[in-house]
């Protein structure tokens, strides 16, 4: 079942991966190169779950289905 993604949906995406962007950019840019390598993997993790939270969080708002 290959469905179009709703306009919505792809908007939030987007600006769901621009955030995503700018604060992995915003870390990189405030360490030195040796502490990027060493780090990027957990930050990333650890900004991805942050954006995936958000979205259910709102989702669940959005969609009037009470806390998550």
């Amino acid at each position: 079942m290959n469905q179009a993604m709703p306009p919505e949906a792809r908007a939030l995406r987007d600006r769901v991966e621009a955030a995503i962007a700018r604060e992995l950019a915003r870390c990189e840019r405030q360490m030195t190169p040796g502490e990027w390598d060493e780090c990027s993997a957990w930050v990333t993790e650890y900004v991805v779950a942050a954006a995936r939270e958000y979205v259910g969080q709102r989702s669940s708002r959005l969609l009037n289905l009470g806390p998550v």
